[in-house]
């Protein structure tokens, strides 16, 4: 076997089971965005001008548009599609922003984890 193939075989998705006691008790498990989910949320939030330069991100529904991509039943299937973003976003903020923060943080993409980096 290669290093690739290796590296492949690898499962490093991070994922949490969280109880959600606002969703009747619901149980989820957040995990964290792959490279492509990753690339495909940071395309929906970060914006260009003209000159390629990037604009201040685009906010609206920033944590309903993570969590349709992080949000796994039990079973591990994916629990929201892409284009029920605006249905999520009528959920209980608090809770969006719970699981969020969650989320951001299994995928690297918390302030904690961004100076880790840094400063490595």
């Amino acid at each position: 076997m290669s290093y690739a193939d290796d590296i492949l075989a690898v499962n490093d998705l991070p994922s949490e089971t969280v109880e959600v006691p606002e969703w009747n008790g619901m149980r989820v498990v957040v995990r964290g965005l792959d490279g492509e989910q990753a690339s495909k949320y940071q395309g929906e939030v970060v914006q260009w001008d003209e000159k390629g330069k990037p604009l201040p991100p685009d906010m609206t529904n920033f944590m309903p548009k993570l969590l349709v991509k992080a949000l796994y039943a039990e079973d591990g299937t994916r629990i929201f599609r892409d284009d029920q973003v605006g249905a999520l976003a009528k959920k209980s903020g608090a809770v969006l922003t719970r699981l969020g923060k969650i989320a951001m943080r299994l995928s690297g993409m918390d302030d904690e984890s961004a100076d880790k980096t840094l400063k490595n």
